[in-house]
């Protein structure tokens, strides 16, 4: 989960602006649209928290969930946070103290949210905000 951090890059400009495409497109496929999207729904998933920060801590899960030796529709979400080395990261994820301002129950659900927005196929798969608890409790994935 931790990410070495560097003081002394010797990277380009370019370089950099290529990362963090790759790295945008990795957490968000379909753009700005996915990201204000989900932003919404989380809003609507735990509306007691900032979207800002639910979203934060969905990025930081979908890079656990990423990192994972499981390929994109392979695994269930059951399979994948049973996997030791899942296990292990969402553990250290859920010590972060802007996570233990979340409640059990919110925790499982921005884990949920987060597989959920990993495995979608479209921005057409996003369920409308009425909809999200459905989307996230049904068994697909």
């Amino acid at each position: 989960m931790g990410k070495r951090i560097t003081w002394f890059d010797m990277i380009s400009p370019k370089e950099r602006k290529r990362q963090e495409e790759d790295y945008n497109h990795k957490i968000f496929p379909f753009g700005l649209v996915q990201r204000d999207t989900e932003l919404e729904l989380l809003e609507c998933l735990i509306p007691d928290k900032k979207p800002t920060d639910s979203l934060y801590q969905t990025v930081l899960l979908k890079e656990i969930f990423l990192e994972s030796s499981f390929q994109k529709g392979e695994e269930t979400f059951a399979a994948v946070i049973a996997d030791e080395r899942i296990i292990k990261d969402l553990k250290e994820w859920e010590k972060n103290k802007l996570v233990q301002k979340y409640t059990a129950i919110e925790q499982n659900l921005l884990k949920a949210f987060a597989w959920k927005c990993l495995h979608i196929c479209g921005l057409r798969d996003f369920p409308k905000a009425t909809d999200v608890f459905e989307w996230i409790n049904t068994k697909e994935n």
